[in-house]
């Protein structure tokens, strides 16, 4: 059976999608800061080289692993999500047919965990910002017994 990538049209749809898919993302204010200062050019070789491979192309991709590439980014699950919408968007405008949109995605959704941070996710679950004697200012994890002066040595929270 052929590859995603020799289904969809290879390189050449796999550069048009590529374009078409950065346009898209750097008309977005959620996702265009997360380009700022980047190489556009690298970026989008790069790009065709890590979806062509990804998709079952040629291993062209001699870039940083996806967590090492992304991990100052803080990327959260929102843009995260954004990215996947302008991508499925991108392959609708292309004609991509729709088995085929899903079985992209099901080839590069198990990439959100080395993609998102979270930092904003455990922020947002972590933080009761309080002050107690003995730690002023201390956060403390929701669902955290009340830290003792004792206890905050020990306590991650």
């Amino acid at each position: 059976m052929a590859s995603v990538f020799e289904q969809i049209g290879g390189k050449p749809a796999v550069s048009a999608t590529v374009d078409g898919l950065y346009e898209r993302l750097l008309a977005d204010p959620v996702i265009a800061p997360y380009f700022a200062g980047t190489d556009m050019d690298r970026q989008k070789r790069h790009m065709r080289a890590f979806m062509a491979l990804a998709l079952g192309g040629a291993d062209l991709y001699a870039g940083r692993d996806m967590a090492g590439a992304h991990a100052h980014l803080g990327v959260t699950h929102d843009a995260f999500d954004r990215v996947v919408g302008h991508l499925v968007d991108t392959l609708v405008a292309l004609d991509v047919p729709g088995d085929l949109i899903h079985a992209i995605g099901d080839e590069l959704a198990p990439l959100r965990d080395q993609i998102v941070t979270m930092e904003e996710e455990r922020k947002a679950a972590k933080v009761l910002a309080i002050t107690r004697a003995g730690a002023p200012g201390r956060a403390i994890r929701r669902g955290c017994t009340p830290c003792t002066p004792g206890a905050l040595r020990r306590c991650s929270g």
